[in-house]
């Protein structure tokens, strides 16, 4: 077999195993990717429920989600993203998605974003959250998302459109130290602790956010997100800006 040939084969071999080993190793990111394949109706556009949720239900998670598309356009400006919703029961979720939240959470993969609604998610504050998430990965690129937004300003960021009373910074508990917020740049750094600890942490990032919104403004923020995707530094820009 000529060398040209074993090249060929190998290549060939590598793309057959890869989408196979990312779904061994990536269920979660696997099933977001082949969302249309996975045998959900689509019960309006880019809104995937399993077959055990009512009508009723699909109606009403269609209102909580249209007002939290609204608050976070409310507070940024016009949205661009359309992430893939997905609702259903435990267990159709736990099928689909290992390890889901019964809240919610998003998940990644290069092209699109998608938002796994638990059964405790129904909630505006909540989705707004994940709304949020979802359009800063579209508004900065897959690549600049993991390599440049750090866990705490993607956490503190989605906090300002989630009203939930426990994540709201006491001005009894004196100023936040920033130098400690913005040591949370990991996901395993922010998420680390019991409840309390976390809830500290989401409360911490929320106002240290709130504190440079409030200097830059709210209308700037997809601007400042564009520069990243453009390729200039988060943190150069995020102590600078504007400039």
């Amino acid at each position: 077999m000529s060398a040209k040939r074993k090249i060929t084969g190998l290549i060939g071999s590598v793309l057959m195993i890869a989408p196979i080993a990312v779904a061994l190793a990536q269920p979660q990111a696997a099933a977001c990717a082949t969302i249309n394949y996975r045998g959900l109706d689509e019960v309006a556009p880019g809104v995937f429920a399993s077959s055990d949720v009512t009508i009723d239900q699909r109606l009403e998670f269609g209102r909580l989600h249209a007002a939290a598309k609204r608050r976070v356009a409310d507070t940024f400006g016009a949205t661009r993203a359309s992430p893939v919703i997905v609702i259903g029961s435990p267990e159709a979720l736990r099928h689909l998605f290992p390890g889901f939240s019964l809240y919610a959470s998003t998940i990644y993969v290069p092209y699109r974003s998608c938002v796994i609604v638990g059964p405790r998610g129904h909630d505006v504050d909540i989705l707004a959250h994940e709304e949020l998430h979802a359009e800063i990965h579209y508004r900065v690129g897959h690549w600049y998302r993991l390599t440049q937004i750090p866990t705490w300003f993607d956490e503190g960021l989605a906090m300002q459109v989630d009203y939930r009373e426990r994540y709201i910074w006491s001005p009894q508990s004196g100023a936040v130290d920033r130098g400690l917020v913005k040591r949370w740049t990991s996901r395993v750094q922010f998420f680390s602790g019991n409840d309390a600890e976390l809830t500290r942490h989401y409360a911490m990032a929320k106002e240290e956010v709130r504190l440079w919104l409030e200097k830059v403004g709210h209308s700037h923020l997809y601007d400042f997100l564009e520069r990243i995707r453009l390729g200039d530094g988060f943190v150069e820009m995020y102590e600078d800006y504007p400039r």
